[in-house]
């Protein structure tokens, strides 16, 4: 009965290299199994063993590899200084998300030349607002705290609220192009299942980071992260016309018209509460500092 133990344990704790390979070949007979036409009986059953197997190979080493991770993550300098420094993770964050809306405008630029369409125009135009606004937030946030350096992140807000104020009439563009000319995000139903689980996952980060960066009392990382709650609010309405495109019908033409006007217009109406928000706190901010200065020269 010890053997039996024993030999089971080999069996569920496999070698690294054995179960790099065990995964591939399993993942590779399921597909084969489920895409096609008519698959050999043998090799479809023998593809359910090898996934419930490897499966259960990789479940039992999860903690074991949990434990490494969190060891490195304590021992690794870079990733302690990840962790300790929010300013550092705000600029990353801004760092990609920029790259990723230059990359976006000028995608949209292409199709609205090579299609002479406003509809991509209008979103290369979103698309770049907020490019800029994070660039300025960047620039703003770069450089050691100080008087001078706090008015200047509460003046980058200033402007760009009004620049969110300037986007919400690019999104007012879109909502009218996607509601009564029939423009819209259209997927295959797979990769729109996809996009609405990242979309929640997006909605729900930037949920939590407005919440937990609130207590740094930083003007420039509220900011950042208002703006990425902003963002995932129109990520939410595009993923709404897709999944309406792809699962609805001819007959459902009147309550797409109806959820996009309903849900356009709220995420406009949130967008414009939020930029002058955005506004009317950075003011304040501006002459709660200059008050300061005076106090402090006097």
């Amino acid at each position: 009965m010890k053997k039996f133990g024993q030999w089971l344990l080999k069996l569920l704790f496999l070698p690294a290299g054995w179960l790099v390979m065990l995964v591939p070949a399993a993942v590779g007979l399921l597909i084969y199994a489920f895409t096609d036409a008519d698959p050999i009986p043998a090799v479809v059953y023998l593809s359910y063993f090898l996934s419930a197997y490897a499966l259960t190979a990789v479940s039992v080493r999860i903690p074991a590899i949990w434990r490494r991770f969190r060891s490195f993550r304590r021992h690794n300098r870079y990733i302690r200084r990840y962790n300790g420094d929010a300013g550092l993770r705000v600029r990353l964050s801004l760092y990609s998300s920029l790259a990723v809306n230059l990359m976006y405008v000028l995608m949209q630029l292409g199709l609205g030349f090579y299609h002479r369409s406003v509809w991509f125009y209008t979103l290369a135009g979103y698309y770049g607002l907020l490019a800029v606004i994070r660039f300025l937030l960047l620039r703003a946030g770069s450089g050691k705290r100080s008087g001078k350096r706090t008015r200047l992140e509460y003046k980058t807000c200033c402007i760009c609220g009004v620049l969110l104020v300037l986007m919400n009439s690019f999104l007012a563009v879109i909502v009218f192009y996607i509601v009564w000319q029939g423009q819209g995000f259209s997927h295959h139903p797979t990769v729109t299942i996809a996009i609405a689980a990242y979309t929640f996952y997006v909605m729900t980060m930037a949920i939590i980071n407005l919440i937990r960066y609130h207590r740094y009392k930083s003007p420039v990382i509220s900011a950042a992260k208002l703006v990425s709650f902003i963002a995932a609010l129109v990520s939410m309405l595009s993923l709404e016309t897709a999944m309406i495109a792809a699962f609805g019908s001819d007959r459902d033409e009147g309550f797409r018209h109806m959820m996009t006007a309903v849900t356009g217009g709220v995420v406009c109406m949130a967008v414009l509460g939020l930029a002058l928000w955005m506004i009317a706190s950075s003011l304040r901010g501006l002459k709660t500092a200059a008050a300061s200065d005076t106090i402090s020269e006097s």
